[in-house]
């Protein structure tokens, strides 16, 4: 789907994380896709 995104907009970014919600523990994102202008996410 973000492949598709990229076609028809400026800037796409895809990532995914580890998370459990119930602990409030969130992993760091791994982007899988960046596409365009997209700002650092740091």
């Amino acid at each position: 789907m973000a492949k598709a995104l990229a076609s028809t907009h400026v800037g796409v970014i895809a990532w995914s994380r580890d998370a459990d919600p119930a602990l409030g523990d969130y992993g760091s994102p791994t982007v899988l896709l960046n596409s365009g202008g997209v700002p650092d996410m740091e």
